[in-house]
């Protein structure tokens, strides 16, 4: 068997599972985008800072808890600052360090963990847009 009578059969066998894939691809993309056409017309408000409820204790300090106030980053007696009390965290937030490194720099947490979600971001934002009330 020559090697272009062998690629022309090879081509075929691709050819062929092609044919098989889009009899199952078309339908499963009819009804993911009828699916997806249900919800387009539904309106959804636009988040901003003044339909959140942004609160230091329900909203930014479990955020902190988890992400910053821990042993060997800004837990109890740090030198890079103790976030395990609202005063440690007031304290960045007064000399512009936390929203620097946080929002604008986006370098904490460290590269070394993963990054706040968008969320979280937004949300912390609208704290500090706020004032940073202990609330």
């Amino acid at each position: 068997m020559s090697g272009t009578a062998r690629f022309g059969r090879t081509a075929l066998c691709f050819f062929c599972i092609f044919i098989k894939m889009k009899k199952r691809f078309i339908p499963s993309v009819f009804l993911f985008g009828l699916a997806a056409g249900c919800t387009a017309d539904k309106a959804f408000a636009p988040m901003t800072c003044e339909n959140q409820h942004v609160t230091y204790s329900q909203t930014i300090l479990p955020i902190i808890n988890a992400r910053c106030a821990m042993p060997g980053c800004h837990g109890a007696g740090s030198a890079t600052g103790d976030f395990t009390a609202y005063a440690g965290v007031k304290a960045k937030v007064d000399n512009g360090s936390f929203r620097l490194r946080v929002i604008d720099l986006r370098v904490m947490p460290p590269l070394t963990q993963a990054p706040l979600s968008d969320e979280d971001i937004f949300r912390i934002t609208c704290w500090l847009d706020a004032g940073a009330p202990d609330n």
